[in-house]
């Protein structure tokens, strides 16, 4: 399920920047987090895979979400992110990074019915690109996670982790 996620946001990425040159107009600075302060898109948390939003609250902080699936149920992420200062610029955009932290809830059901319930508290490391030209974030992060639950998988992963591409408006 990761796997295929992180095909998809990748051939998403290559897509974008392939379509840069061809949907050229004047050169200006990214509207996401500016003018264009919502987005939504596909993307996943630490045990998620689903729709994913995004809100900036000022220019450089938001709140971000994902529902979605799990593999064996359903499940929820919610994450505090700072931006920080780009660190690198172009016409097409620049790259980003932040940090934060985030919590989720995870729902299983298996074969017998029974069902488990799992919860975790991560700290979130992302880059990301802003586009110039439209508003479209791609990201990516990395999510060491503790995880405390009915299953008994008890413990800290530092393996986690997550992306999204969104589009504002």
């Amino acid at each position: 399920m990761k796997r295929t996620l992180v095909l998809t946001l990748l051939t998403a990425l290559l897509l974008a920047v392939m379509a840069v040159p061809a949907m050229a107009q004047e050169t200006g600075a990214s509207k996401v987090g500016t003018t264009s302060k919502f987005g939504v898109g596909l993307g996943g948390g630490t045990m998620t895979s689903g729709l994913s939003a995004k809100y900036y609250l000022t220019e450089k902080a938001a709140v971000q979400a994902a529902v979605g699936f799990n593999g064996w149920g359903t499940s929820a992420d919610l994450d505090y992110v700072m931006e920080f200062k780009p660190l690198f610029n172009h016409e097409a955009g620049h790259l980003f990074w932040g940090a934060g932290a985030g919590v989720g809830a995870y729902m299983y059901t298996f074969w017998a019915g029974a069902t488990y319930t799992e919860f975790s508290v991560s700290g979130i490391v992302e880059l990301g690109w802003h586009f110039s030209q439209f508003p479209v974030e791609v990201v990516t992060d990395w999510r060491p996670t503790f995880v405390t639950g009915d299953l008994g998988y008890a413990g800290l992963y530092l393996a986690g982790s997550g992306g999204a591409v969104r589009y504002y408006f």
